[in-house]
């Protein structure tokens, strides 16, 4: 059987109708939501409180210069010297070792281990003044006699046993008067405190034979000086004379004679006076 041709068109244009309403009818087809990727941080490890600070510690070394590290050693360093300067020598501090009843009452000295003149003189219950070592000596000038004189002479160590009498600043101060004229003074020689050991053959010399010698420090503009003198005279002349003795004996150039204030002689006489 024929279709008539004029159906061809008419069902052609249903077709698209209908094709048309149905893509109408269903819902509109949204495009996908684009999908987001959250990038994971990695946390940093967690450290219990100590080892943390730890770690900070080590980061902040790591950190410093080397003339920082330079300059931290250097401190260290001179703290330490410091410290080791003010510590006290092993001997520093201790105190003398008391003489008995007997000797203090008796005026007489009994050396011991490792004593000197220098030593001696300077205790405190002897003549409190290690320079009063030639007055120690003029006073046991017979135990001294055969020893070679020098500039050790005044620190070289006694035999332990050796019996030597001194007289204490306290039995020289009651034995002096104040004199009614002015006193003189052979000085026989000056030198530096510094060179003290100039001073002590010279001295060693005087005092084995019997002069009152005697060591008395002296300031002169600004400079320390020691002073070796025979005293007392009463006259300029009496000590001129001392001096030319002195002279001959020491082989010496020269000396010189002066007259003395109060304050030395007070100081000196009562040691000088006795034999």
């Amino acid at each position: 059987m024929k279709v008539p041709v004029l159906c061809v068109p008419v069902c052609l244009l249903f077709f698209v109708l209908g094709t048309a309403c149905s893509r109408e009818d269903q819902p509109p087809k949204h495009p996908p939501l684009p999908k987001v990727v959250q990038a994971i941080q990695s946390q940093p490890e967690r450290k219990y409180e100590p080892e943390a600070k730890l770690e900070e510690a080590r980061e902040g070394e790591k950190g410093r210069t080397e003339e920082e590290a330079s300059a931290l050693t250097t401190d260290t360093e001179v703290k330490e010297v410091t410290v080791a300067e003010k510590e006290p020598a092993p001997d520093e501090g201790k105190p003398e070792t008391p003489m008995d009843a007997k000797q203090a009452e008796g005026g007489v000295y009994v050396a011991r281990q490792g004593d000197t003149l220098m030593g001696i003189a300077a205790r405190r219950e002897i003549m409190e003044d290690p320079l009063k070592w030639p007055i120690l000596l003029r006073l046991n000038r017979d135990k001294f006699g055969d020893q070679p004189v020098g500039a050790d002479f005044a620190a070289r160590k006694l035999t332990p046993g050796l019996m030597l009498r001194f007289i204490t600043p306290h039995e020289a101060k009651e034995g002096v008067e104040k004199p009614s004229k002015a006193m003189w003074a052979v000085n026989v020689m000056s030198t530096s405190a510094s060179t003290e050991g100039e001073v002590v053959s010279p001295a060693t010399i005087l005092a084995r034979e019997g002069f009152p010698a005697y060591i008395t420090p002296a300031r002169v503009k600004g400079k320390d000086y020691l002073r070796l003198r025979i005293g007392f005279f009463e006259n300029k002349g009496e000590a001129a004379d001392q001096g030319e003795r002195i002279k001959k004996l020491l082989g010496s150039e020269e000396f010189w004679v002066t007259m003395v204030s109060d304050g030395e002689y007070e100081a000196w006489a009562g040691f000088l006076e006795s034999p």
